[in-house]
């Protein structure tokens, strides 16, 4: 604003000079605000930015977890040692879904028991073995009742 807008209203100079440092004032006050909420936002921005880089660490944290819980619940049961099996895993080539499955495990358990059999439980046939038969022979029936494994037992030339 300059003075001469303020004596085309028909104000004195002197009240002219006096509304114009007012103003000056308060501009000066306002400025001085603004910068310091510029400095706040500034300050703001850089405590979000922390936050968002610091949630996408967790969030990779709880996939390797959910990752690494998944290859282990599906490797437990069927490997002798768990964790070793789990370490040969290659997690680069596993994928992990929304809806928690993993691409690529099953295959790469499959390969992982083809080309190191040792680290695997070996599997159970199915059906009855034979008394006193060598331990792969299995019963000539898949599914036999109890009542028939022990007639099948009883009978007479079952041991021969």
């Amino acid at each position: 604003m300059k003075k001469e807008f303020l004596t085309d209203f028909g104000l004195t100079d002197d009240e002219a000079d006096k509304i114009l440092a007012a103003v000056n004032d308060e501009v000066g006050k306002l400025s001085s605000q603004a910068d310091e909420l510029k400095k706040q936002l500034a300050e703001k921005e850089e405590a979000l930015t922390a936050v968002g880089e610091k949630a996408a660490g967790y969030e990779n944290e709880i996939g390797e977890l959910k990752t690494m819980s998944a290859i282990k619940l599906a490797l437990t049961g069927s490997a002798l040692d768990v964790d070793l099996a789990a370490s040969l895993i290659d997690r680069d080539k596993l994928k992990l879904e929304k809806d928690g499955s993993i691409l690529g495990l099953d295959e790469q358990i499959k390969s992982l028991r083809e080309s190191k059999g040792f680290l695997f439980k070996p599997e159970q046939t199915e059906g009855f073995v034979k008394v006193g038969a060598p331990a792969n022979e299995t019963g000539e029936k898949k599914e036999l009742g109890f009542r028939d494994a022990i007639e099948a037992a009883i009978a007479p030339g079952f041991n021969n």
